[in-house]
């Protein structure tokens, strides 16, 4: 799925990335740390936690390739 994105740019919109399970996980654990705390009584509802979500560098680095994934393998370069 990721060469075709790379083979055949104008049928794949480059702003949709292909990631790996390493990026759904850290993602997923990071929704289940918000999904947690709004149900806590008395905390901040699920809409306030998300305006407040923020990326941390390294997941920004990586979704863009710079950051290598686990392996030792450039994202860019992977096949």
């Amino acid at each position: 799925m990721r060469e075709r994105q790379l083979r055949y740019p104008k049928h794949y919109d480059s702003t949709d990335r292909i990631m790996d399970l390493n990026f759904y996980t850290n993602f997923k654990q990071r929704y289940d740390s918000i999904s947690e705390e709004a149900t806590r009584v008395g905390g901040k509802s699920f809409t306030q936690l998300l305006n407040e979500f923020v990326w941390n560098g390294d997941m920004i680095d990586y979704i863009r390739g710079i950051i290598p994934y686990p392996g030792g393998i450039n994202w860019i370069g992977a096949k």
